[in-house]
């Protein structure tokens, strides 16, 4: 059986009642969970002050308590930086969903440091993929946002064949997550537009596995748009990265405010509305653009870097299908999304580089 973080909490909370006393931690300052009792054993886990995980037992072992990660995992923590309390950490909101980057895995917390090199946006449910890390939207049952790095190497590498077995993502509850079903039937309008392509994950057969799960698909207008701009800038940027050999991409979708076109019952109008269209019975947010940002962190001080903006529509051949025609910058973006970008890099650098666009592509 696979365990959750609440699962995994809620059994260790029934099988050890009645067994003796129970315990938990609190940090007195911040602390490391290592992965033996050893001052030198490997980090798990950085904890701040306050937080608090349950223990096996009450008993050190080289004056380092046994704890339950909240991930299902178990790790050590010195009894210099914590204090031991009666009872169990109450079951929590947190424990069912842990912030970005607490509780993953070993292999986990590699992808993520290696995808988030530049920092990553903030906010929704962070999934941590071997090829790209999603933050995904249970309420528009979308990826709001999409990064991942890709070197050459990983370009060049078409070791795993690319398949069309699109599923759903069992890691989002049901009630918040897009179902095949939903992409079916009378939206044949509407294909399963990637967000990390296919494509630039044939070097694993996990991570060309996954980019088919629906938390990295986003409702796209078929020949017209997914197999036409949006294809062509995921071209480019694969022959980008075989010059450049290794980039940070970041994509999702775009919803803009409309002039108002319909009355609210029993509200005060507004000048605009959010106005988007919706596929399938779990109503799957069809986004009015996409925007795309390419970096280039070769000159740490001074990376290049490209942003595109393009508006969700049947394009028709011409400008509308040259990539050039949807330069923009990346201030632009997070205006339109609220998201913050290349969040590690120093702020005077990012400054300089979200305000101003690109004046070609590379």
């Amino acid at each position: 059986m696979r365990f959750t973080p609440f699962v995994f909490a809620l059994s260790m909370f029934l099988a050890t009642r009645g067994l003796g006393q129970e315990f938990y931690i609190e940090a007195s300052r911040d602390a490391v969970v290592r992965d033996e009792p050893l001052k030198t054993a490997r980090v798990l886990l950085h904890l701040e002050r306050s937080e608090q995980l349950n223990v096996a037992t009450s008993e050190q072992t080289n004056g380092f308590y046994n704890v339950f990660l909240p991930n299902g995992e178990t790790g050590w923590v010195s009894r210099y930086v914590v204090r031991l309390h009666e009872g169990r950490v109450p079951i929590s909101l947190g424990e069912v969903l842990p912030a970005p980057d607490s509780g993953l895995t070993a292999r986990q917390r590699e992808y993520a440091a290696f995808h988030h090199a530049i920092g990553k946006p903030r906010g929704y449910r962070e999934i941590v993929r071997e090829g790209y890390t999603v933050g995904y939207d249970t309420k528009l049952k979308i990826p709001i946002w999409v990064q991942y790095r890709l070197t050459a190497e990983r370009s060049e590498d078409d070791s795993f064949p690319r398949s069309s077995a699109f599923d759903e993502d069992a890691e989002i509850p049901a009630q918040g997550r897009a179902t095949l079903e939903d992409y079916a039937g009378d939206n044949s309008g509407y294909v399963r537009g990637h967000m990390a392509p296919a494509d630039d994950m044939r070097w694993s057969q996990a991570s060309e596995q996954q980019s088919n799960l629906l938390t990295n698909i986003a409702p796209q207008i078929g020949s017209a748009f997914n197999g036409s701009i949006w294809k062509t800038i995921e071209d480019r940027v694969r022959s980008w990265v075989r010059d450049r050999r290794d980039l940070t991409i970041i994509c999702g979708p775009v919803f803009e405010a409309r002039p108002r076109v319909h009355e609210i019952e029993r509200q005060p109008e507004t000048d605009r509305q959010m106005l988007f269209n919706v596929i399938g019975s779990n109503e799957v947010a069809v986004p009015s653009a996409f925007f795309k940002i390419v970096v280039d962190m070769q000159r740490p001080q001074n990376p290049d870097v490209l942003a595109f903006l393009v508006p969700h529509i049947e394009t028709a051949a011409g400008p509308e299908r040259r990539i050039e025609t949807y330069l923009t910058n990346i201030d632009r973006i997070e205006q339109l999304t609220g998201l913050d970008f290349l969040t590690n890099l120093p702020q005077n650098v990012q400054e300089e580089i979200e305000r101003s666009p690109a004046m070609a592509v590379w």
